[in-house]
């Protein structure tokens, strides 16, 4: 069980944020990374079977591979992956397609610009097992997969951003003067919903993806409260003065309850390792 938010926004980048909660028979663990990038301008997150999540992320890296100071289509992708995934999922066993795979590719086109903005187009798709037929997601649009899409107060909340983005254009007001704080902001709306429902297989801790036309940057939702009304965090995703693909941490003083993300598994392996570590065996596990 999981959640994954992605929207394509009209600012030349698009975003994702994923939870990190993963489902073990009855058990559920904060230690799963569910968003990677997969080629120049390009990442995939995934809800599901993790076995094939996991997979579907390295065949994607492995179609995408190319020259140096290259970049693929993101429209021709959408076009294309289709096919290889649905050949690619068939190929499991079906104890593993019983638990589907979702997949979003949240990507960024510098050769495409969106009107007479100065910057390039950004998307956002949905690729759902068995098919996997592209669903693109209109700009502004949000859309979730994972169980957080059912669950009540998870879509209500989202719902609810994507009225408030239509009417007044609150989300992309936030952005002025620190780029990428859509993402911040939307992610942390999420967080407080999450930590006050307390959801079964959701966490809420978060990552934050953002495509941008140049690289993808992977984050996440730490942050320290001081009280119910004050609290701090890093805002945006740092890419003006960030040089790694990390957003900087902010320095939080002294004195607040600390929110900061566990340990996280970024394969199959690495997930083996860590469950067994507690115990646990993983022969079949969902996010």
């Amino acid at each position: 069980m999981t959640w994954v938010v992605g929207m394509p926004t009209t600012l030349g980048y698009s975003l994702g944020i994923s939870d990190v909660r993963v489902t073990v028979g009855k058990s559920e663990f904060d230690c799963l990374q569910k968003i990677y990038e997969v080629g120049p301008f390009l990442a995939l997150g995934f809800a599901g079977s993790v076995r094939i999540g996991f997979a579907m992320v390295d065949r994607l890296k492995e179609l995408l591979e190319g020259p140096e100071d290259s970049a693929w289509d993101p429209l021709a992708v959408a076009e294309w992956w289709p096919a290889d995934a649905r050949e690619f999922f068939d190929g499991f066993p079906a104890k593993d397609q019983v638990d589907q795979c979702h997949l979003m590719l949240i990507s960024a086109d510098p050769q495409r610009t969106a009107g007479e903005a100065p910057w390039g187009m950004s998307y956002v798709h949905v690729f759902r097992s068995p098919h996997f037929i592209a669903e693109t997601v209109r700009p502004s649009g949000i859309v979730s997969i994972g169980s957080g899409s059912q669950y009540p107060a998870c879509r209500a909340a989202v719902e609810q951003i994507i009225a408030e983005n239509d009417d007044s254009a609150n989300l992309t007001l936030t952005e002025s003067g620190v780029p990428g704080n859509i993402a911040t902001v939307l992610g942390f709306r999420l967080t407080e919903i999450l930590q006050q429902a307390q959801p079964a297989g959701i966490s809420a801790h978060l990552n934050y993806c953002w495509a941008y036309p140049g690289s993808v940057i992977i984050g996440s939702n730490d942050h320290s409260r001081f009280g119910p009304q004050w609290t701090m965090m890093s805002a945006g995703s740092g890419i003006l003065g960030a040089k790694e693909q990390q957003p900087p941490r902010a320095a939080f003083p002294a004195g607040g309850t600390a929110f900061t993300m566990p340990a996280l598994a970024t394969s199959w392996v690495e997930l083996e390792k860590m469950l067994k570590d507690r115990g646990v065996g993983v022969r079949q596990c969902t996010a």
